[in-house]
């Protein structure tokens, strides 16, 4: 059984977390468009990477998410007699999985046909076809590939042509710098028969010997690597845009080769016409890295809804509480950093810890504006504020007086 085909068996936690943010994303991002959109009656999702639509345990996938709200947003503009439509695009590169796929979504083609449409092959090569459908309308585009293989940069700039797109992408960064470590083997062999040449021993006969002996383990590992080499740099070239992170990334230690992959990545979304952007460090059960999921927008309003989706899903209970509370402490910010943005803003001034909608900004959602401060971090930070006697009660609110940095 392939590692893609043990994926299906049961998803793990970090997927299970995964398709909650999605769910809870798209619900929002649907219905705010469509609701507050004013001449948009039709949005879209894509799936450009859908699998076999559910785990085998029954857990849904992505595919069935978007079918289950697809399904709601028609339920409720109908009761309000007005038009709304999400539109479903599935697309499925493997035809096993495709042909689950197709069984998978069947009752919900039945119920409102024209709405879902199955796609085989790769989203790059169906791209054209349904940009052509989408147009200008909002359109979510979810890029859940197994690793790199079906990431393409030339793809981006379509997903985000029109003014209100989104691209939702996996970015395997654990993958992506494995596979760039596959790519700069050779590099590393010359740096170890290198140094073991510029450290002799008092024994000649054995510093030959290690050197052999090195020599024969890198040629058996060099011979597996060698076939990889091809595949694995086409795999991130093609979802960087260019080769130059062969040559930039070669002498960069593991962790930093990471961060380096996913800033270009973001780099070519940002390219491609995206604003603003999430970078979620997605980890497993027991805490550890799996890879990051990105979102990128070019709405002030759809950066804040992702983090609503985010906390919200961080609550869910069924999910690893390790998990959870890493991914809490990743993207929680220093609450000294959160001292220093509102004094060097708003420093001798006063506002209000949150405000109702029309009565001006408040310390609330100017945060969740303007810095990466969560919603799951607010009430840490209200406390935080209220101990060192920056907040406190008025009436029946709370005041910020931030003192002057």
């Amino acid at each position: 059984m392939s590692a893609s085909d043990k994926h299906f068996e049961a998803f793990a936690d970090h997927t299970l977390l995964k398709h909650a943010i999605l769910s809870a994303y798209l619900q929002r991002w649907a219905f705010k468009i469509l609701q507050w959109g004013r001449a948009v009656s039709s949005v879209y999702f894509v799936d450009g990477f859908a699998g076999s639509g559910r785990d085998r345990q029954g857990n849904p996938g992505s595919p069935v998410i978007a079918c289950r709200i697809a399904q709601q947003v028609r339920a409720h503009f109908a009761k309000k007699n007005t038009q709304g439509r999400l539109g479903v695009f599935a697309v499925e590169a493997d035809p096993a999985k495709y042909d689950l796929l197709l069984d998978v979504i069947a009752p919900f083609e039945a119920v409102d046909p024209g709405c879902i449409h199955a796609l085989s092959g790769s989203a790059a090569a169906w791209m054209d076809d349904i940009t052509r459908v989408t147009g200008m309308q909002p359109t979510l585009f979810f890029l859940d590939p197994f690793g790199l293989k079906g990431l393409d940069a030339a793809t981006y700039p379509s997903m985000l042509a029109g003014p209100q797109n989104e691209v939702l992408a996996l970015f395997h960064d654990v993958g992506a710098a494995r596979l760039r470590g596959v790519v700069h083997a050779g590099a590393r062999l010359e740096q170890e028969l290198s140094a073991l040449a510029e450290t002799p021993t008092f024994f000649p006969e054995m510093d030959e010997q290690m050197a052999e002996s090195l020599r024969a383990k890198e040629a058996r590992r060099l011979s597996i690597v060698r076939k990889m080499t091809p595949a694995a740099k086409e795999a991130v070239s093609r979802a960087l845009g260019d080769a130059t992170w062969e040559i930039d990334l070669r002498d960069l230690p593991p962790d930093r080769a990471r961060s380096e992959l996913i800033f270009r990545f973001v780099k070519k979304l940002a390219e491609a016409g995206a604003r603003h952007f999430h970078v979620l460090p997605m980890r497993g059960e027991t805490g550890g890295h799996k890879y990051c999921l990105v979102h990128a927008t070019k709405s002030p309003a759809g950066y804040i809804a992702m983090k609503e989706a985010v906390s919200e899903s961080l609550n869910r209970s069924e999910l690893s509480e390790i998990m959870r509370e890493r991914m809490r402490v990743d993207l929680g910010v220093p609450l000294s950093e959160v001292d220093t943005f509102l004094q060097d803003r708003f420093g001798g001034t006063t506002l209000r810890w949150t405000s109702q909608k029309g009565q001006g900004s408040s310390v609330r959602s100017l945060l969740l504006v303007e810095t990466s401060v969560f919603p799951f971090q607010c009430q840490e930070i209200r406390e935080h504020l209220r101990s060192n006697g920056w907040l406190r009660r008025v009436g029946r609110r709370d005041e910020c007086e931030i003192p002057a940095g």
